[in-house]
């Protein structure tokens, strides 16, 4: 950081919110790692922004007063940007009060607060990791999965892994995916609200080289007709307090412990909810559904990507890198969703199945759309909503999940989604797409 007489560099203090844009404000030549405390003010509607530059009705309106706190652990300052681009400065923050009070409708500190329970009354901890896919717009169409699609891309995808190897969030791979110009890229996984965390630093780092190299790219889950759809498909696994893995157990069923059994039978309960803050955007329908490798109905599965959750193997010890054990994977999930209530919604269905000792369905192995009515009935699959509308209803009516909010967060929440079904209740779905993908 330069000081004095030298150029000054802008520090942003971010904080995500329940669209899952990032917004915030940015401070000359200020160092999050050596200040402590609150950095700037804030303002409780802004949670109310909506992902097309609206203000939709809060409980808050004109008033109130609030304090983002960075946390020192997220500080990101990458320089080595291309094209000379000024050094990006950032580091994510919670909100709290003015008398420095976490203030509860912060979907960062209702993360904080879900972990927490977890590490209470279980004495668990959570391992996660998101698997981030973007689309890269306005470029020839190479074919799927080619070395080509990925050397046309080029110089982006080296300039990322650059990036965030900088940012300290250590990137695993990066490949072209099936869809039109789709990639994916993965880091590695990080514990309770930090692993949400990377997953707001991973994407801010790309679009920012992204926007260094003039190219415009999306999150958003529908790239454009018949090309591709992005998930952030969340994956998980359980520790004990002294670190040590508890998921897999060779003796238990499908190779997992009885309480991630039980933990990953909570979650199997709670889908219909889990859409509404996992899959929550008019765009997300477009994306999930049968036979569309995003999940359709509430199954579970080993090694099965139709699964709405599934078993997923470890890394392989001949990788290079430590080997890790399996993981739960979340697949109906898209990067419209805040991943703070996200993981917190995961996070308490899967607590709420350790109390209740829900057993765990049966895995399917083969993709649930191809079985009949009856088939699916005799395993308890049912579907998962189909709209966004449906969503919001599941949620509504879900208790352990609306048990997360507060009223106030509640009530903004339900506002800024009503409004959005609304506002593309008449809409041709070519034009959803557009939207979207401008927005993410």
């Amino acid at each position: 950081m330069t000081t004095g007489d030298g150029p000054s560099t802008i520090t942003w203090v971010l904080h995500t919110d329940l669209v899952n844009l990032v917004r915030g404000r940015g401070l000359p030549d200020y160092d999050p790692v050596t200040t402590k405390g609150p950095a700037v003010g804030w303002v409780p509607a802004d949670l109310a922004l909506d992902a097309f530059g609206g203000l939709v009705e809060n409980p808050w309106g004109p008033t109130g007063e609030l304090r983002l706190v960075p946390d020192p652990e997220t500080f990101v300052e990458i320089d080595r940007l291309p094209g000379g681009r000024p050094p990006f400065r950032f580091a994510l923050a919670r909100c709290v009060d003015l008398d420095d009070v976490s203030w509860p409708s912060c979907p960062r500190v209702v993360l904080e607060r879900t972990v927490g329970r977890l590490a209470d009354e279980f004495g668990l901890h959570v391992l996660a990791a998101t698997e981030h896919e973007f689309g890269l717009l306005g470029q020839p169409v190479p074919l799927p999965f080619t070395v080509d699609a990925a050397r046309r891309a080029e110089p982006l995808l080296s300039a990322v892994v650059t990036a965030l190897t900088q940012a300290g969030v250590g990137p695993e791979n990066v490949l072209p995916e099936f869809g039109h110009n789709q990639f994916e890229i993965t880091a590695e996984p990080a514990m309770g609200v930090a692993a949400a965390d990377r997953t707001v630093i991973v994407r801010e780092v790309v679009r920012e080289v992204a926007r260094a190299l003039d190219r415009e790219i999306t999150f958003s889950p529908v790239i454009g007709p018949g090309a591709g759809t992005n998930g952030a498909h969340l994956h998980l696994s359980l520790l004990d307090t002294d670190g040590h893995s508890v998921t897999a157990d060779p003796l238990g069923e499908h190779g997992l412990s009885p309480v991630t059994s039980r933990f990953a039978a909570g979650i199997m309960a709670h889908l219909p909810g889990l859409s509404g803050l996992c899959t929550p955007s008019v765009v997300s329908y477009q994306r999930v559904g049968p036979r569309s490798w995003s999940a359709g109905y509430t199954a579970f599965g080993v090694a099965n990507r139709e699964a709405a959750l599934r078993l997923a193997p470890g890394r392989p010890s001949g990788s290079g890198r430590p080997g890790l054990g399996p993981s739960l994977e979340f697949r109906p999930i898209d990067a419209t969703a805040n991943p703070y209530l996200a993981m917190a919604g995961i996070l308490a269905a899967g607590m709420d199945g350790i109390r209740r000792n829900l057993p765990l369905p049966r895995s399917i192995a083969v993709d649930p759309d191809q079985l009949d009515d009856d088939q699916r009935a005799e395993l308890g699959i049912e579907p998962l909503p189909r709209s966004l509308d449906d969503a919001i209803a599941a949620l509504e009516r879900d208790d352990v999940l609306t048990d997360l909010f507060d009223d106030e967060l509640w009530a903004c929440l339900t506002s800024l989604k009503r409004q959005e079904i609304e506002r593309f209740r008449a809409t041709p779905p070519s034009r959803i797409v557009t939207a979207y993908a401008r927005a993410y």
